[in-house]
């Protein structure tokens, strides 16, 4: 079988390789891929940006997708031939402190596919029976393709702010996070308005605008003007960072209303800080950034919306299923056809789906001819 794989450390370097159809451990899975996406760290990977240097390569790309349980081992007891899933694919190792306090997403010893062994971009991979997630029979498998990046999105909302049916919610960043993280948000019953900047006017927003929501460009709208006619001068209940810029952390601070929803909260979070997660771009590992605001905004509800963990890929299918207003994680056109490409020429393919990734959409890329 042939797989698409970063094949050099430089920008582009993409390639259609051999590689031997894995055979499942006994405790593996061998799953035949439907669709996979293209997440912006794909991208990355084709850039070759600093994150990606630990990459021992040739590497075969991808980690967003659906596929097929063709095989298993011989211990493997929760999925059987035929069964349609998906991988949580940050692999933990289920031995250190985090992955013991249930944090697998952030396992010191974590290993991610697409990253760190061959990934989705080939017709077959091996996959340890705890990395899998069923599919509902009720979701489309290419809706289910997109589980990853709205796992991002659906442990923002539902986990860590409680989203509740009436609040007033800002999501910075019109991209693919975003967009999910405000249809979530809006799911659960919130008053959801997207904000951008100068260079998402002309696809962006337009999208999140198709989608139904409120949408404010910053660079054009006096943004805090904005936020007292939308919020009769109190300020978001929550706001979701999801740019990827230093400049959303203190624009969040400055959104959101003041004391916050009166909630649980975890008992680690402390009542005067905001508490950022935030991945530069092309950086090594997450920024972690403490916001003293107890003399201005107490206990502001600010999400990073960066990460999914083990529990969040098992409700997207249900949000999928229920189809409250319309939560869509299907790639596709803003002329509503499903954005599904095939790989044969990898250069174009990468290139392309690339600056399709920096309009705001997720593309599903299907095995066919050329990488079989």
């Amino acid at each position: 079988m042939r797989g698409l794989a970063k094949t050099s450390r430089g920008h582009a370097s993409m390639e259609l390789l051999d590689r031997p159809k894995p055979d499942p451990a006994p405790d593996e899975a061998l799953v035949a891929v439907d669709y996979a996406g293209m997440c912006g760290s794909d991208a990355g990977i084709y850039e070759f940006e600093s994150a990606f240097e630990r990459m021992e390569l040739p590497t075969v790309i991808g980690h967003e997708y659906a596929g097929r349980v063709v095989e298993v081992g011989d211990a493997v007891t929760k999925f059987a031939v035929g069964d349609r899933v998906v991988e949580r694919p940050i692999r933990a190792c289920g031995d250190c402190y985090q992955c013991d306090i249930g944090e697998e997403n952030v396992c010191q010893r974590a290993a991610i596919t697409g990253v760190d062994h061959d990934g989705a971009y080939e017709p077959y991979l091996a996959v340890p029976e705890r990395a899998l997630h069923p599919v509902p029979d009720n979701v489309d498998q290419r809706h289910a393709a997109t589980v990853e990046p709205t796992s991002v999105g659906a442990r923002a909302v539902i986990e860590n702010s409680r989203v509740r049916a009436g609040d007033r919610v800002m999501v910075e960043g019109p991209g693919p996070i975003g967009l999910l993280t405000a249809q979530i948000a809006r799911a659960q019953g919130g008053d959801v308005v997207v904000t951008g900047v100068g260079q998402d006017a002309d696809y962006r927003l337009p999208l999140a605008e198709d989608l139904g929501f409120e949408t404010i460009n910053v660079a054009e709208d006096d943004a805090e003007e904005r936020r007292d006619e939308l919020t009769d001068g109190v300020g978001y209940d929550v706001v979701f960072d999801t740019t990827g810029h230093p400049s959303g952390l203190t624009g969040a601070v400055d959104a959101v209303r003041k004391g916050g929803p009166d909630r649980p909260r975890r008992a680690d979070r402390r009542n005067h800080d905001a508490v950022l997660a935030a991945r530069a771009r092309g950086g090594r590992r997450p920024v972690f950034v403490r916001l003293d605001v107890s003399g201005l905004r107490a206990r502001p509800p600010v999400d990073r919306a960066w990460r999914g963990r083990r529990g969040d890929a098992r409700r997207r299918p249900v949000l999928a299923a229920r189809r409250r207003r319309g939560v869509r994680g299907v790639p596709r056109r803003r002329n509503g056809e499903t954005d599904v490409r095939r790989l044969r020429t990898p250069g174009v393919a990468v290139d392309g789906t690339a600056r399709t990734l920096r309009r705001g959409s997720r593309v599903a890329v299907s095995p066919g001819v050329g990488i079989h």
